[in-house]
């Protein structure tokens, strides 16, 4: 049965039973000019699954949907990649919700997808620049779907099934996140940033919410409030002491609670 409605992301796909990184592979495979615009590579197991800025991604063997998809956004200005980071992360949540009905869903910035307090997904994105635009964006998506345990260290990991109690057919949930992915890449391609904005700061964990926050490098909590996340993907937060904005890791929420 063909369950994929796209016109070109996930009409090759290659799976394997095993591979050190989707992402890695997919960026050779990147390399070659006969490769074509959407190409998938997924794998049942990763040996060295990576997520943001170097951190190891935990998968289950067979559990969970590891993906990597090449794009091609020539079209997309480097100094708005971030775009492309906000159409990935509401791809995932809306397969999610389309899959699951679960409520209480919300994108952590930048791209992690967290329900009722847990993280069931995360998105790392490797682009290359070529002058002022990108050349090639390779898209890694871990979704957690029917894994049930997870290391104690990872307190704030959580899957599908663990949340609605049933299990997830992954290769429905693969097929419908390749079309989320087709639609939201076109809105983003056709009519800009600006047209994803407005839906990713409505689903955005936090916003126009104060909360409490924590600087890591200097050891320091204070209080604000996520008034945006501008062009550039930084977290713009309203202090007492003015907007400031953030970079990936230079900012930690202290909690996940919306």
């Amino acid at each position: 049965m063909n369950l994929l409605n796209t016109k070109y992301v996930g009409k090759v796909l290659l799976h394997f039973d095993e591979l050190t990184s989707t992402n890695d592979y997919a960026r050779i495979l990147s390399n070659e000019t006969s490769t074509l615009e959407g190409t998938v590579i997924m794998a049942d197991q990763q040996s060295k699954g990576r997520g943001q800025l170097g951190a190891a991604w935990e998968s289950a063997p067979g559990q969970n949907l590891t993906a990597s998809i090449i794009l091609r956004p020539i079209w997309l200005r480097a100094d708005l990649q971030s775009g492309l980071s906000k159409a990935i992360s509401l791809a995932v949540y809306d397969t999610i919700l389309a899959n699951t009905n679960v409520e209480n869903s919300w994108i952590k910035w930048p791209n992690d997808l967290i329900i009722n307090q847990k993280k069931v997904s995360g998105i790392l994105i490797e682009n290359t620049i070529s002058g002022q635009n990108l050349s090639t964006a390779i898209v890694g998506i871990g979704i957690n779907v029917n894994q049930t345990h997870f290391s104690p260290s990872l307190t704030q990991a959580g899957s599908l099934q663990q949340i609605t109690g049933q299990t997830i057919d992954t290769a429905i949930l693969a097929a419908s996140l390749f079309e989320k992915i087709e639609y939201w890449y076109e809105i983003l391609k056709k009519n800009g940033a600006e047209a994803i904005q407005t839906t990713y700061l409505q689903r955005l964990l936090g916003y126009q919410k104060e909360r409490n926050f924590l600087l890591p490098k200097a050891n320091t909590v204070f209080q604000g409030t996520i008034i945006d996340v501008d062009i550039e993907g930084r977290l713009c937060v309203e202090t007492k002491e003015g907007i400031q904005r953030f970079l990936v890791k230079e900012i930690k929420y202290l909690d996940i609670v919306n």
